[in-house]
């Protein structure tokens, strides 16, 4: 998606990953209508089939960048004992192999959105909403994290749903949608 500051994008994507409920109108998950589960029931729908990119990262800050990576996948703990190396896979992924120890105080912007992305990616969802996933990353780590985003699209049969302002960005994109302000 596409648009301008103020135009809705994020508000769309809070809609769609169930974050938000809408006024009108019904959003199907998977063939199933999510606007009427109730918020009990909601947050294992967000835990076990949404991934989340948020622009402003949510990093819990006395936690490292592999606690922060993991913190979706704490409830599961006892489930599923591969999270530490998928997370250790995931942070190669995004470029950051060798910081798991660090803090976000001590990392750049746009290593601190790698965390995020590495974190929506863990529990490895069917739907995933990237909102400005490149926004603090210079254009050649940009692409390759989109590069990321795009192949789990085509090979491993996600859906990722990506609002940018960055117009290089649309390009690679296989549909784009404008929103207007």
């Amino acid at each position: 998606m596409v648009g301008p500051s103020g135009c809705g994008k994020t508000t769309l994507l809070n809609l769609m990953g169930a974050l938000d409920k809408p006024t009108a109108g019904k959003i199907f998950l998977e063939g199933k209508d999510i606007t009427g589960i109730p918020e009990t029931s909601l947050y294992k729908i967000r835990r076990e089939k949404v991934g989340f990119i948020f622009q402003a990262y949510h990093l819990i800050p006395t936690l490292n960048v592999m606690q922060n990576v993991l913190v979706p996948a704490l409830p599961l703990k006892a489930k599923n004992k591969h999270y530490p190396d998928r997370a250790k896979e995931l942070l190669k992924m995004v470029g950051l192999d060798g910081k798991e120890k660090r803090r976000p105080g001590e990392l750049s912007g746009g290593e601190q959105q790698r965390v995020a992305i590495a974190r929506a990616l863990i529990l490895d969802p069917v739907l995933i909403l990237a909102d400005e996933p490149t926004g603090n990353l210079d254009l050649k780590t940009g692409r390759k994290i989109f590069a990321l985003l795009k192949e789990l699209n085509l090979t491993g049969e996600k859906t990722v749903i990506t609002a940018t302002h960055d117009q290089k960005i649309k390009e690679l994109c296989g549909r784009v949608i404008f929103l207007k302000g």
